[in-house]
């Protein structure tokens, strides 16, 4: 039997395919504003809220590179972003097996509810924890406690999945589980080490040994 009561789950990298789109129109942006641009470095920052990304890039002229950026990623995400194979379907196993389902982010408000129901899956969560939400963002454990707070639950409870270090310090930090997907931000090798609940390459694989706790053949 399954030891969870509730999956929460990142949004960028984990759910929805945006990270080519994230990068796209950061470097359109780093160039509209002379900025010198490592992709590398920005591969790296995803998932970190804009506010803050913004002072990171660019400094005081930070309020001009989100008024820079928010349109074009905006009009990106309507034609681009889409969510990885089987997502909808994996949500819905998970719900018909009766567990409470979560998305923690650092993605504001409006950008998540915008994302959410372009995808189709807005109606597949108990609670939605934003960057709107909290006053500190992944990695600090702030986020994921407040999901788990709206839920009522320990943290042993429940199970945080995403893509990147910072997803994996939160979990840590707040004492939840943790699972990989390795098709995010960071190589299976690199997020391996991080994750008590190991690194998963398919969502096939996610359901068969965390949700209905099959081991491998």
């Amino acid at each position: 039997m399954a030891r969870y009561r509730a999956i929460l789950f990142d949004l960028d990298g984990t759910l929805l395919d945006s990270v080519p789109v994230i990068l796209n129109a950061t470097e359109r942006v780093f160039a509209e504003m002379q900025l010198p641009y490592d992709e590398v470095a920005v591969r790296r920052s995803i998932g970190i809220p804009l506010v803050v990304q913004a002072v990171k890039w660019a400094g005081d002229r930070a309020e001009e590179f989100r008024e820079r950026y928010r349109p074009i990623y905006n009009a990106m995400q309507e034609e681009q972003v889409r969510l990885f194979p089987n997502t909808c379907e994996m949500l819905q196993t998970v719900r018909r097996e009766g567990f409470l389902t979560g998305i923690v982010t650092s993605k504001g408000a409006r950008g998540t509810q915008r994302a959410l129901d372009k995808a189709g899956i807005s109606s597949l969560f108990d609670t939605v924890v934003t960057a709107d939400d909290v006053v500190l963002y992944k990695p600090h454990p702030a986020p994921i406690l407040k999901a788990l707070e709206n839920l009522a639950l320990e943290p042993r409870e429940a199970l945080y999945v995403g893509d990147s270090f910072f997803d994996a310090e939160a979990a840590h930090a707040a004492g939840v589980d943790m699972a990989g997907v390795s098709w995010g931000v960071v190589s299976r090798e690199e997020l391996l080490p991080k994750c008590s609940a190991g690194v998963f390459d398919t969502w096939d694989e996610f359901l068969r040994r965390l949700i209905f706790c099959t081991p491998n053949p």
